[in-house]
């Protein structure tokens, strides 16, 4: 009788060492995919997003399939130029993601894109609401040629699908009756400012930058004292000695800030570099 319990507890032994391994490759296997809850919200998110480029404005139209919107979502942009890497282009509001879930579909405008003399690339970034992130695959935008140039990220669709439902009210400097040109003399750049019929008074700031990666506006010219009073009265033209490299494009804006301390930021004007052609 002996062998016959030996071998008996051998098998015993063996069925369970058995069965301790196949549990553990599938609990290996299931703490290496994403859990059950974060895979069904990431399933539950179906996101598209178009791109259109023209001249130097970037167009993005962004459309929601399904059922469930994330706790955030970042677009990134980067461009083909050296040592340029992904950073954020926009980050969504809380109203904005509402809008998108409600609506299915957003429009947005990358207000300061990369150089259209360079390729870029746009991407989506999300995090669920138990704080997994996922990235979608970047999308190629090919460069613009000119002012009117018109480029798709890896698609083609009409320009349709990026025109908003209802118009937008697009605010001009004839509104607050200012004159605000630039215009580019060989190395030098000549910005006339009129203001004849506006009561805006206050401190007076001419702003640049240029479309390489990284670059903000910055001040080119604070207008105070006499310079102010002949503008509030006609024109004066000033002289922008060291603009930006004229390889690339550049924007002008005007900034004042009225008596009761409130700044109002008017639109840029786009100013083509040498190989907008």
């Amino acid at each position: 009788m002996q062998p016959e319990i030996s071998t008996s507890m051998k098998k015993i032994f063996t069925l369970i060492l058995l069965f301790t391994i196949f549990n553990f490759s599938n609990n290996a296997f299931a703490f290496g995919k994403p859990s059950g809850s974060a895979q069904r919200l990431a399933n539950s998110i179906d996101l598209e997003m178009y791109l259109l480029r023209k001249g130097s404005t970037v167009n993005i139209a962004l459309f929601s399939k399904g059922t469930e919107i994330p706790k955030e979502l970042i677009i990134e942009r980067m461009s083909t130029a050296p040592l340029s890497n992904y950073r954020t282009a926009i980050t969504l509001t809380k109203e904005q993601l509402t809008e998108l879930k409600t609506n299915g579909k957003l429009l947005l405008e990358d207000l300061y894109p990369e150089s259209r003399q360079l390729d870029s690339y746009y991407r989506l970034v999300i995090t669920l609401n138990d704080g997994a992130i996922k990235t979608y695959p970047g999308i190629f935008l090919s460069r613009a040629s000119g002012d009117e140039g018109v480029t798709f990220g890896d698609h083609r669709h009409d320009e349709a699908m990026f025109a908003t439902e209802e118009s937008k009210i697009e605010y001009t400097y004839e509104q607050f009756n200012i004159v605000f040109k630039i215009e580019r003399k060989n190395s030098k750049v000549l910005i006339t400012i009129g203001a004849k019929q506006s009561k805006l008074e206050g401190e007076w700031t001419v702003e640049r930058k240029s479309s390489a990666p990284l670059a903000t506006f910055r001040k080119t010219k604070s207008i105070y004292g006499e310079d102010l009073e002949a503008i509030l009265n006609g024109e004066r033209v000033f002289l922008d000695e060291y603009p930006e490299s004229r390889k690339l494009d550049s924007y002008y804006r005007l900034v004042i800030i009225d008596k009761d301390r409130n700044k109002l930021e008017l639109p840029s004007l786009f100013l083509p570099g040498d190989s907008s052609n």
